[in-house]
């Protein structure tokens, strides 16, 4: 049915899909960063506000709460908002009531630990037994830190100043960033002339020295400064009371390596793409699995061996490389197994923030 309007020229079309609809299009994200964040699960644990469940659980309190904040909302009656909406009810938002979360709330406050406050007295009371359990929540969130190491040059042009391998004067600093924080947990200051790769394990190790205790798994990314026997077993050791760790490092090219990549078959390449404004779009660049086992390996006898994945570089230029090879080759070794080749490469090149 058309409805005729005045005199702005558009129509009214009645819509008779039946299709659910929601007016909070952003929430469902929240919802399911929520959700895959396992805090439902995190909040069960450590927040048994209720002895009996009702209708509702602790983490559909929680949860209620952060959406409002996330859709704008500030008071504890803008919850009937999110109640009312037909679409976030049928991905599963479980709302309570403006009472019921007004008494939730109320609960995280014990009068009895402001007993024997003075007027006007500066006092910190003892936190709450639920809010000790929102802490615990807060933990859970800090399991898994991915760490970038890296080495930049800066140049200089002081007398004390030693040449770096580029050829200029200057200061080659190593971090390790913390990429889930946007936070540097080391710098160390280096001469130029210092190599990037000079005792990077003992830098790592300082790194995770410095991570909260509750991380439970350490990712590492770096170039291939870090493709060194000593860091690569250092990444792949199992130290008691220290994180699981995996890493996805740049290799050197060796001539096995690129031997090994060249032997590939065309079909085992694939496109890796990148993300555009047109969404995922597939360039010059592919991806390919390599089976390869450097000659002087750095793992230990009886240890799964590294994963390699080549990708594959076409120029615009046709064959700009002296060598003739149609194509420039690069690298990545892993002991990360579970991801799609695709998806690593994505994460790996990612590090610092340069992106693909």
């Amino acid at each position: 049915m058309n409805i005729s309007q005045g005199l702005v020229p558009f129509q009214l079309i009645e819509d008779a899909s039946k299709v659910v609809l929601t007016s909070f299009g952003g929430l469902p994200l929240v919802m399911e960063t929520f959700r895959a964040l396992g805090l439902p699960q995190s909040i069960q644990r450590h927040l048994p506000l209720f002895e009996r469940h009702g209708k509702y659980r602790e983490a559909d309190y929680i949860e209620s709460f952060v959406l409002v904040f996330a859709a704008g909302g500030g008071w504890v009656d803008d919850l009937e908002m999110l109640r009312g909406d037909e679409g976030l009810k049928q991905l599963g938002l479980r709302v309570p009531s403006p009472e019921a979360a007004r008494w939730v709330l109320n609960a995280f406050h014990e009068g009895e630990l402001l007993e024997g406050r003075l007027p006007h007295q500066a006092f910190i009371p003892e936190e709450t037994e639920w809010l000790e359990g929102l802490h615990s929540v807060q933990r859970d969130l800090v399991w898994k830190a991915t760490l970038d190491v890296d080495a930049l040059v800066i140049e200089s042009q002081k007398r004390e100043a030693y040449w770096t391998y580029l050829g200029e004067k200057g200061y080659q600093p190593v971090i390790v960033y913390w990429a889930e924080q946007d936070l540097i947990l080391v710098d160390e200051f280096r001469d130029g002339n210092v190599p990037a790769q000079a005792d990077l394990l003992r830098v790592l190790k300082k790194a995770i020295a410095a991570l909260p205790l509750t991380v439970r798994l350490v990712r590492v990314r770096s170039d291939s400064a870090a493709y060194v026997h000593e860091f690569l077993n250092g990444c792949r050791k199992k130290v008691p009371g220290r994180p699981q760790m995996e890493f996805a490092i740049s290799a050197d090219m060796t001539e096995e390596l690129r031997a090994a990549i060249q032997a590939l078959p065309e079909e085992a390449w694939k496109p890796l793409r990148k993300v555009t404004d047109q969404g995922w779009v597939a360039g010059r660049k592919e991806w390919a699995e390599v089976e390869f086992v450097p000659s002087q390996p750095s793992r230990k006898k009886g240890m799964k061996p590294d994963r390699y994945l080549a990708i594959r570089i076409q120029p615009l230029q046709g064959e700009l490389f002296g060598d003739g090879n149609a194509y420039h080759y690069f690298a990545v070794v892993t002991n990360m197994w579970g991801w799609g080749g695709e998806r690593l490469l994505q994460w790996q090149r990612e590090r610092c923030g340069k992106g693909s």
